[in-house]
């Protein structure tokens, strides 16, 4: 079976570490951007195809909002995680930042069954 793919989207560099070892531990392969518009450029260049996203909302040059909406646009199909530190605890489908390895994993799991996409377990 092929690696699962995933993109992982934000400005902070320790949070993209973070994110990107969690996932790297649990089998899965991942690629980073810094915002919105690099993660857009992977995901058009053909090179590369990934399984999921995991985005920060709010970031300079491109948003992750903005991002899953030029996504969609440029007809790339692909679930997307939001990530933030802002926002009302009940708006769902947002990953709150600090968050937990496992609490991670759980809400990766999720989108990925959700959306019949494959997981790496």
């Amino acid at each position: 079976m092929a690696q699962v793919r995933a993109l992982v989207v934000d400005d902070e560099a320790v949070i993209l570490s973070l994110v990107k070892m969690i996932l790297e531990k649990h089998g899965y392969k991942v690629a980073t951007a810094r915002n919105g518009k690099k993660a857009l450029e992977l995901c058009l260049s053909g090179r590369r195809s990934f399984d999921f996203v995991v985005t920060d909302i709010t970031m300079p040059v491109m948003d992750g909002r903005e991002l899953a909406r030029q996504l969609a646009a440029h007809q790339i199909t692909i679930p997307v995680l939001f990530m933030s530190g802002y926002g009302s605890q009940e708006e769902e489908k947002i990953l709150r930042k600090p968050f937990s390895p496992m609490t991670l994993m759980s809400a990766v799991e999720t989108l990925l069954s959700e959306s019949g996409a494959k997981s790496a377990r």
